[in-house]
């Protein structure tokens, strides 16, 4: 495959996660947000957030007693 192929692709497929990152964003906004769960939003260190559990949006940082509950 040419350089220019290659490149061609890949802005081609950053374009389609751009809009796809925009239609997450208004589908998240619709949310309610009525079920919240703590998680880890990191796949290196642990970074624990209140997320929602049907939108997976991170809506905030969990208290004492939420990072308690889920074992940490």
């Amino acid at each position: 495959m040419e350089q220019d192929e290659i490149r061609n692709l890949i802005s081609h497929h950053k374009d389609e996660i751009s809009k796809l990152s925009q239609v997450i964003d208004e589908l998240q906004e619709e949310c309610r947000h009525t079920d919240i769960e703590v998680k880890n939003t990191s796949s290196g260190i642990i970074a624990l957030r209140s997320v929602c559990k049907y939108c997976d949006k991170v809506l905030g940082y969990p208290t004492g007693d939420e990072i308690s509950d889920v074992g940490y």
